[in-house]
């Protein structure tokens, strides 16, 4: 007799409630439902420039607890001072070690440019031995309006879009219980998913995803 495997559709809210985030996150101790996937897009760099999207900044130190506002324009550079490595920052004072998050506005959904392209959430530079490694920290659905386009036709038949919109979902959901990396999940290339930001967004991608919210699939009760 053939042997027959089922992939079981469910809701998100109801199969994640009570998940405990994994090792690797401990910088959003929440479970799924409130965590953002975290998208590398530059490793080992040694500068980089960030820039709103509206008319200021909001930073916020691995160590802070709250966003502070500041001009448009951030200039990161790595500072390594023996044994430890830093970031300089052109509207910090000091050097601030570990990680920065930035977002392009008070909100979440405030864009802020990194080199050319736009993205939601917040964008944390950590410092590594490496360099800087850049990563995207956003929203599932936001990460998902980024990547639709990028891995298939956005003019394609909205079923086609919807059903890549729950496999996609259904992939980073995957990778953030099995991240690539202590500072992120997956990455913004072919390796994983094609990430581009908000230069991707479309109406028929927003469509796809706000008709599949929360669907993924699950095979022995996981993603």
């Amino acid at each position: 007799m053939k042997e027959t495997s089922y992939l079981l559709l469910v809701l998100l809210p109801f199969h994640l409630k009570g998940t405990p985030v994994p090792a690797g996150r401990n910088e959003f101790v929440k479970t799924y439902i409130n965590t953002p996937v975290r998208v590398l897009l530059d490793r080992g760099v040694k500068t980089a420039g960030i820039k709103s999207a509206l008319k200021n900044l909001f930073i916020k130190q691995e160590t802070g607890f709250s966003w502070q506002q500041f001009d448009s324009t951030l200039e990161a550079s790595f500072l390594a001072q023996g044994s430890r490595q830093k970031i300089r920052v052109n509207l910090l004072k000091e050097p601030v070690e570990g990680g920065l998050y930035v977002r392009g506005g008070p909100y979440p959904s405030d864009k802020a440019r990194y080199k050319a392209a736009l993205y939601r959430g917040a964008i944390r530079i950590s410092a590594t031995r490496e360099g800087l490694t850049i990563t995207n920290m956003v929203s599932i659905d936001d990460y998902l309006m980024g990547t639709l386009a990028a891995e298939m036709n956005a003019s394609w038949e909205p079923e086609a879009l919807k059903a890549q919109a729950v496999a996609s979902r259904t992939y980073a959901l995957y990778m953030m219980n099995h991240p690539k990396n202590a500072l992120y999940d997956l990455e913004a290339t072919s390796q994983d998913q094609v990430y581009l930001g908000v230069d991707a967004e479309s109406e028929k991608i927003r469509l796809a995803i706000a008709r599949t919210a929360g669907e993924f699939l699950i095979t022995n009760g996981k993603p």
